[in-house]
């Protein structure tokens, strides 16, 4: 194998991108991992748990969770590992025991004993949690969730999420009756044996919550959708302050009185400052205009949200279309070399000529048709540049020396097609093909589940010593890179008196998440 010689070497490096930073490394942590969110569950429940203001009281409290969820812990911090490298029954059987199995086991025992301990809720939750990843990973590529989620509007998801609220606060509030009738003190802790002896009034204060929510969600529709987007924005800010000051002396006496009706508020003391029951009261117009007021940021940051989507929507399509266009600038130089060498061989009857044919035929469907998707198998571009050299070998009239090393660890790594071969066709249009003696090719492809590493190097010519750097397919391969995989690979190129490389290192655990997030 050749070596480089360092005495004379010139080296020009070239970074596109720098690989990840604090803010990529930390981002890809949150996105591909989750023990974050269980040790984040565990920090929460020691908060509530700590009642003095010691750090010591506070370590302990964060000890005594970690250690009880220890299995759930271990298991979501190993996952990654785990995974890769055991049987996926064995993988499977694991995740069962420890994420599912073991937390219904001990929420059982607290059952059977009677025991009230915040930790039930702690399982409880992370219990919830697993579920629902595991739900979310089952039904994420099914077509009817996709269109269900495209189609909620964030207006039904602040409902929702009300509703959510709702329940909570009732749960909370049935756990400890008896301290909300005193003050409306809300227990911290949820005891679902008291829930289940007050199941008809949980409904009713889910119920009468969500319709206080309601009412503030109505002045924040009108405000967002009526008030900003068409008054303001076509009359000015005098009109909507009057606008926004006639809404609240409209509605707030009419909401307040339906408030008024439900029996929440004869349960404790009254949740709004409606004075002696009076819905007239100003103290609950200025409650109405609160909400009014504070709406407005949020209106105008949903606002200015849409705008950055639909400006994010065109930069996207543009992207795809000079993708495209990238993609479509296919090297006429090897088309019109292969089909004349088969001209050559076809006069001479070679029985190389139908070898030949297939192989090209092979390259053109792949061009054709693969060419078209955003992503293919690492294994299938691979298999795509050994077909190309070797098509390409046939008709050299000159020795070569070939190292070619394929090492493809996770079989279902993707990649960018069309992408690789481009540094393959610059070795042979400025290396091989210019050499007037014998010649060398070293081609090395690494591909990790999340790392992709590519070399390749090239004998060069003495008087063709700067050629390799420049050219238009290069150009392309930068620009592609670029768009396709910001923040997230190196290109890098070296050059010496009689060999020219280049080397192209993708992160592809980022790309895996800018695919999802384009997705």
């Amino acid at each position: 194998m050749y070596k480089h010689s360092t005495d004379d070497k010139r080296t020009a490096t070239h970074h596109n991108n720098q690989m990840p930073n604090l803010k990529t490394s930390i981002s890809t942590y949150l996105l591909t991992k989750d023990d974050w969110i269980y040790a984040a569950v565990a920090l929460a429940f020691a908060l509530l748990e700590v009642k003095t203001h010691l750090w010591r009281d506070y370590l302990s409290a964060v000890g005594f969770y970690a250690f009880a969820l220890s299995p759930v812990l271990l298991f979501s911090f190993f996952k990654p590992a785990i995974k890769l490298q055991w049987p996926k029954n064995r993988f499977k059987l694991l995740q069962l025991l420890s994420m599912i199995l073991y937390p219904l086991l001990m929420m059982l025992i607290q059952i059977i004993m009677s025991i009230q301990n915040p930790l039930f809720d702690a399982f409880a939750v992370i219990l919830a949690i697993q579920l629902t990843l595991l739900l979310s990973e089952r039904f994420k590529s099914s077509r009817l969730v996709s269109f269900s989620m495209g189609k909620i509007s964030l207006d039904a998801l602040l409902l929702f999420f009300m509703l959510l609220i709702s329940v909570y606060a009732a749960l909370l509030i049935c756990s400890d009756l008896p301290a909300w009738y005193r003050a409306n003190q809300i227990n911290l802790a949820i005891h679902f044996d008291k829930v289940w002896d007050n199941l008809g009034l949980f409904f009713s204060i889910t119920a009468q919550f969500f319709s206080l929510f309601f009412c503030g969600f109505a002045l924040f529709w009108i405000n967002r959708h009526i008030l900003v987007e068409k008054v303001w924005v076509e009359r000015g800010v005098v009109v909507y302050v009057l606008s926004v000051l006639s809404t609240v002396a409209l509605l707030y006496p009419l909401l307040t009185g339906l408030f008024l009706l439900m029996p929440i508020n004869y349960m404790g003391e009254p949740i709004i400052p409606a004075v002696e029951a009076n819905p007239f009261d100003s103290n609950n117009g200025q409650v109405a205009l609160a909400v009014m007021i504070l709406s407005l940021p949020v209106v105008f940051t949903l606002r200015w949200h849409q705008k950055n989507n639909q400006l994010d929507k065109l930069a996207k399509e543009k992207t795809a279309s000079e993708l495209n266009l990238l993609k479509q600038q296919i090297n006429p130089h090897f088309l019109f070399n292969t089909l004349n060498n088969l001209y050559a061989l076809s006069r001479k009857k070679s029985d190389q000529a139908p070898e030949v044919i297939l192989q090209l035929a092979d390259l053109m469907r792949y061009v054709v048709y693969k060419g078209r998707e955003n992503w293919v198998l690492a294994s299938e571009e691979a298999k795509y540049i050994e077909d190309y050299i070797s098509l390409q070998t046939i008709r050299l009239g000159k020795s070569l020396t070939l190292d070619v090393d394929i090492q493809i660890e996770d079989p279902s790594a993707q990649i960018e097609p069309l992408l690789l071969v481009i540094l393959v066709e610059n070795a042979f249009k400025h290396g091989i093909e210019k050499a007037t003696s014998d010649c060398y090719l070293e081609v090395k492809l690494k591909v990790t589940a999340t790392k992709l590493t590519f070399f390749c190097e090239n004998s060069l010519e003495p008087d063709h010593q700067t050629s390799g750097i420049a050219g238009i397919g290069l150009d392309n391969l930068k620009q592609r890179l670029l768009l396709q995989y910001p923040n997230s690979h190196k290109l890098s190129f070296e050059q010496s008196s009689d060999s020219y490389s280049a080397t192209l290192e993708i992160d592809l655990s980022q790309a895996r998440n800018l695919k999802n997030n384009d997705a």
